[in-house]
């Protein structure tokens, strides 16, 4: 029997992930892919990760955003700043980078996602949930 979340859970799960700022979005970027992902999946630690925050499949490069009030200018800066690092540091030994964000991605945000790293995944809050949805029910209620 496959069981799926409802939407009252997925309501609650955005709701959840959309209050997980900085480091606390980081630690549940973190533990999500750690178990989605396994030994496929390096944390980076905080401070020093030179542009990321984060490794999987051992190509791709992950950069979390997760302000506590969104505004395109942070957006931007943000971005700018973990490219330019992930280019001097990373690009050349890990082809692909991941944008993660607590919020609904917008039309700018992707534009400038993509403005920066053509093919760029990007996930927002509810691609994230749309993730989770898609693992097994024992993983789904740990992370949960």
């Amino acid at each position: 029997m496959n069981l799926t979340m409802n939407q009252l859970l997925k309501k609650q799960m955005l709701a959840a992930i959309k209050l997980k700022t900085d480091t606390d979005f980081q630690e549940f970027v973190d533990f999500l892919y750690s178990q989605a992902h396994g030994s496929l999946f390096t944390s980076l630690k905080q401070k020093i990760d030179k542009g990321g925050d984060g490794i999987l499949n051992g190509d791709t490069i992950l950069a979390a955003y997760a302000p506590e009030k969104y505004s395109l200018a942070n957006f931007r800066t943000k971005i700018n700043s973990d490219y330019k690092k992930y280019k001097a540091n990373w690009k050349s030994t890990h082809k692909k980078w991941m944008v993660l964000t607590n919020c609904e991605l917008l039309t700018n945000m992707v534009m400038h996602i993509e403005s920066k790293h053509s093919g760029a995944e990007k996930l927002g809050v509810v691609e994230i949930v749309t993730k989770i949805e898609a693992l097994p029910w024992s993983k789904i209620k740990r992370i949960g």
